[in-house]
C-alpha cells in the first residue's frame, strides 16, 4: 500500500494532481556523514551525506541550506556533498553523483550548473562525481572520477582540462591545490603540476616513487600522505619523508590556516604545527576534515561535528549522527530530542534545535528522557545516566547502584517516572552475558537500586506504563534468557509478576481501561483484564516495523516505520501518513500540550552495502487535521481541497468542495511559514509571485490533507 502511494505521489507531482501530506521537518536536529569543512564569511560550513549546513555559533545551532536541494519525499537524502567553495560572492558545491551546484543568495537557493559536463559519453555520470573544487583566482577547477575539469566563467560551463593526464577517463581526480605558481594535482596513483593554470598537466610519479593518498600545499611547500608516510617538496621534484613520531601511514591528511592534521585508519588523528616535523596526537578517531578558526579546531566525521579549544578536549557540534532520533520528551514548553550525537533542545515548536552539550561527552547516545523533580534525566547507551539541574545547559553523570554482581549496567534502554519513583531499565555492556535488569531512584535519579522481585538480573527491560494504581512492564530477551514478555506491579514497582503475554515486548502503553503492547514481531496486542486475556489487533494495516506505542492526550498511537497510526475507539487504526516521516526508520513520537505532535527519525542501515545512513532532519511536525477519540464517526465533516494550475510559475487556485472561509498557511520545504490568508468561497486564487521556484505545502484548516504546490 505505501509503495503505491509513493509512486502515485511521484506521479501526481510529475502530471499535476493534487497530492496529499500530513507531516513536514522541523528545522532538525540536523544530520548527515560529514564530508568536508570550509570557512566561508566567516560561517563554518559543512558538506554531508544530506546536503550543506553552516553555524555561525560554534555549532549549536546549524543552518539548513538546502532549498533547491532535494524534493520532499527525497528529502532525507538531499544530495551527497564532497565540498563548498565561495566564489566572487557565490557557493559553489560539488555533488558525488549531480554535479555542481550554485548559489547566489548564501545557499537560500540553488540551482545545477552541469554544462560541459554532461557531453553525451557513455562516463558522463563520472563527470558529475566531484571529489574536490579549488579556486584559482577567477578560474574554478574541479576533480571528478574522469579527470579535471575548468570553468572560468564561474562554473556556468566546463572543459576538460587534462592534457598530460595519462588515461584521464580513467582517473580519479582526488585533491587539487596550489604552492608558488604552480598547480598540483593527485589522483588514485600519480602527482602532476602544472604551470598553466591547469590546461596542461607534468606526471611527477618518476620523482614520487609512493602511493599517493592525500595532496595538501601550505605557505612552506606540498605535503603528500603516501604508503610510506608524510612527504614535503618545494618543487614537486624532491621529496622528503617525514615520519617523525607517527605510528602509521596516514590516508587523509589536511592543511588548514597553516596548520597539518592527519589520520590513519585504526589509529587516530594527529596534528603539526611546524611543517610536519613533528607531529602531536588528539584522539583515536578517523577524522574526514579539519579546519582551524578563531584558535578552535574543528574536525568532522560519520557522526558529525566536534570542535576544541589548544588542548583538545572536544565537544559535539552536532550534525551527523544528530538527526538519528531515538527519543523525544516534552517538559513544559520545551521539546528535548535524544539522538544517537547527543540530546537538543526546541522551545519553538521546532524552529530552532539548540545543542545541549555541556558536560556531555562526544557521541553521546541519548536512549530515554524523564524529568522528576528539578532534575532533567537522561540515559544512554554505553554511558549510563545523567541528570541535569538546570534545563539540560550543564550534566552529571549519575551511576551510583547502576551494577549487577559488580559488574556496571550502562546500556540504559528505559526510564519511567511514577508518584516519586524513577525506574530504570539497564544492562551491561558485556558483549554476551550482557546482564540486565530493573533499578529505582527516590531521590531524582542521584542513586540507584535494583528493584527486581520477581524479575532477577537477565531482563532487558524496554517500556514501562501507569495503569491506574499498577504499573506495567514490557520486556525483550536478555542474553541467554527466554525472560521476555509483560510484567505488571500492584505494589508501586516493589515486585512483579508474569502477566500472560509471552512474547519480546518493544513498548507498552496504556488508556483507559486497557493497556497494549508491541512485541518485537511488530504485532499490537490489547487487554482489558490484566492480563488474563490478551487480543492480537490484526487491523494495524500495512505500517511495516511498529516501532513504539504512546498515550498522547489520552489517544493511542503507534510510531511505525511507515507512518504514525492513531487508535479510534471503534477498533480501527486512522494512518496519519508519511510525509516528512522517514520512510523505513521512525522511532518516536510525542505531543505538546497546544495539540501539536511530533515525530523523531531514527538512522538506517542500506542492506545492500551494509552502511548506517543519517537523515538531514531529525524531527517532523503534523500539520494534518486531527480527528479526536468523539470524531472517527464525523469525518464527512472535513472537506478535500484541490488546486490548479499545479505546478504553475505565478498564482494557484484552491477549489473546495464546500463553502468556507477557513485560514491557509503555506510552507516551504523547512517546515517555514511562507504565506497564510483565509479561502473565499469555494475558490480561491492566491498569488505566489513573491516565492522562489520550488516545492511547497499548503495546509487548509477543516481539510482532511494538506497538498502539495509546485513553483516553476
Amino acid at each position: 500500500m505505501k509503495k503505491i502511494f509513493l509512486l502515485l505521489f511521484f506521479a501526481n507531482l510529475l502530471y499535476g494532481a493534487d497530492a496529499q501530506v500530513n507531516w513536514i521537518p522541523t528545522n532538525g536536529p540536523y544530520g548527515g556523514s560529514c564530508n568536508k569543512l570550509n570557512l566561508i564569511n566567516n560561517e563554518v560550513y559543512c558538506a554531508t551525506s544530506c546536503g550543506i549546513f553552516s553555524t555561525n555559533d560554534n555549532g549549536l545551532s546549524w543552518t539548513n541550506k538546502n532549498i533547491g536541494l532535494y524534493t520532499p519525499l527525497n528529502s532525507i537524502y538531499a544530495k551527497n556533498f564532497q565540498d563548498i567553495v565561495i566564489i566572487n560572492n557565490l557557493l559553489i558545491a560539488g555533488s558525488y553523483d549531480s554535479g555542481i551546484y550554485i548559489s547566489s543568495d548564501n545557499g537560500l537557493n540553488w540551482t545545477q550548473s552541469n554544462n560541459g559536463l554532461l557531453d553525451g559519453s557513455n562516463s558522463e555520470n563520472l563527470n558529475l562525481m566531484i571529489l574536490d573544487i579549488f579556486i584559482n583566482g577567477n578560474e574554478i577547477l574541479i576533480g571528478t572520477n574522469n579527470g579535471v575539469f575548468k570553468s572560468t566563467n564561474q562554473g556556468q560551463s566546463w572543459l576538460p582540462s587534462n592534457i598530460g593526464i595519462f588515461e584521464p577517463n580513467n582517473v580519479n581526480a582526488l585533491r587539487l591545490s596550489k604552492f608558488g605558481n604552480n598547480i598540483y594535482l593527485q589522483t588514485n596513483n600519480d602527482i602532476y603540476s602544472s604551470s598553466d593554470n591547469g590546461l596542461t598537466w607534468l606526471d611527477l610519479n618518476n620523482n614520487f616513487n609512493a602511493i599517493p593518498f592525500t595532496l595538501v600545499t601550505n605557505s612552506s611547500g606540498i605535503f603528500v600522505s603516501g604508503d610510506l608516510g608524510v612527504y614535503k617538496s618545494t618543487n614537486g621534484v624532491i621529496w622528503t619523508l617525514l615520519n617523525n613520531n607517527l605510528p602509521d601511514s596516514p590516508t587523509r591528511l589536511v592543511e588548514s590556516n597553516n596548520n597539518l592534521y592527519c589520520a590513519i585508519p585504526n589509529v587516530g588523528s594527529y596534528y603539526s604545527m611546524n611543517n610536519g616535523l613533528t607531529w602531536n596526537f588528539i584522539t583515536s578517531e578517523f577524522y574526514n576534515d579539519f579546519l582551524l578558526h578563531n584558535n578552535t579546531h574543528y574536525m568532522c566525521d560519520l557522526n558529525g561535528v566536534y570542535s576544541s579549544g589548544a588542548a583538545f578536549n572536544l565537544n559535539n557540534c552536532g550534525l551527523g549522527a544528530a538527526s538519528a532520533t531515538n527519543i523525544l520528551f516534552v517538559d513544559g514548553n520545551d521539546i528535548y530530542a535524544g539522538t544517537d550525537n547527543g540530546i537538543y533542545k526546541s522551545s519553538d515548536e521546532g524552529n530552532l534545535w539548540k545543542n545541549m552539550r555541556v558536560n556531555l561527552p562526544i557521541k553521546t547516545n541519548v536512549t530515554c528522557i524523564e524529568r522528576s523533580g528539578g532534575n532533567l534525566i537522561i540515559g544512554t547507551k554505553d554511558s549510563g545516566v545523567y541528570i541535569s539541574n538546570d534545563n539540560g545547559l550543564t550534566w552529571n553523570q549519575s551511576n551510583n547502584g547502576l551494577n549487577i554482581n559488580g559488574e556496571a549496567c550502562l546500556n540504559i534502554g528505559m526510564i519511567h517516572y511514577s508518584n516519586g519513583k524513577v525506574f530504570l531499565g539497564a544492562k551491561q555492556n558485556i558483549t554476551f552475558f550482557n546482564y540486565g535488569s530493573l533499578f529505582v531512584s527516590t531521590d531524582d535519579g542521584q542513586s540507584w537500586n535494583i528493584v527486581n522481585s520477581g524479575l532477577g538480573n537477565n531482563y532487558n527491560i524496554t517500556s514501562m506504563t501507569d495503569f491506574g494504581q499498577y504499573l506495567i512492564l514490557g520486556a525483550v530477551n536478555a542474553a541467554g534468557s527466554s525472560n521476555y514478555g509483560v510484567y505488571l506491579s500492584t505494589n508501586s514497582g516493589n515486585s512483579w509478576f508474569y502477566d500472560g503475554l509471552g512474547y519480546p515486548i518493544k513498548d507498552v502503553a496504556s488508556n483507559n481501561n486497557e493497556y497494549f503492547a508491541i512485541s518485537t514481531g511488530s504485532s499490537v496486542y490489547r487487554t482489558q483484564n490484566l492480563g488474563n486475556t490478551w487480543i492480537e489487533m490484526t487491523n494495524t494495516g500495512t505500517n511495516g516495523a511498529l516501532n513504539n506505542i504512546e498515550n498522547l492526550n489520552s489517544i493511542i498511537y503507534i510510531q511505525g516505520n511507515n507512518g504514525v497510526l492513531k487508535y479510534l475507539n471503534n477498533g480501527n487504526w486512522l494512518d496519519m501518513g508519511t510525509f516528512g516521516l522517514i520512510w523505513g526508520s521512525g522511532a518516536t513520537i510525542c505531543q505538546k500540550s497546544n495539540g501539536a505532535i511530533f515525530t523523531g527519525a531514527s538512522a538506517y542501515t542500506d542492506f545492500l552495502n551494509g552502511n548506517v545512513s543519517y537523515v538531514q532532519n531529525g524531527v517532523s511536525k503534523y500539520i494534518g487535521n486531527t480527528l479526536g477519540i468523539s470524531d472517527e464517526n464525523n469525518q464527512n465533516n472535513f472537506y478535500s481541497i484541490s488546486l490548479y494550475p499545479n505546478p504553475t510559475t505565478s498564482e494557484i487556485t484552491i477549489t473546495s468542495d464546500k463553502f468556507t472561509n477557513e485560514p491557509y498557511t503555506l510552507f516551504d520545504q523547512m517546515g517555514r511559514t511562507v504565506g497564510s490568508g483565509k479561502l473565499s468561497g469555494t475558490n480561491t486564487t492566491i498569488s505566489l509571485s513573491t516565492l522562489s521556484k520550488g516545492i511547497y505545502i499548503l495546509k487548509v484548516e477543516g481539510a482532511y490533507e494538506s497538498a502539495i504546490v509546485v513553483k516553476e
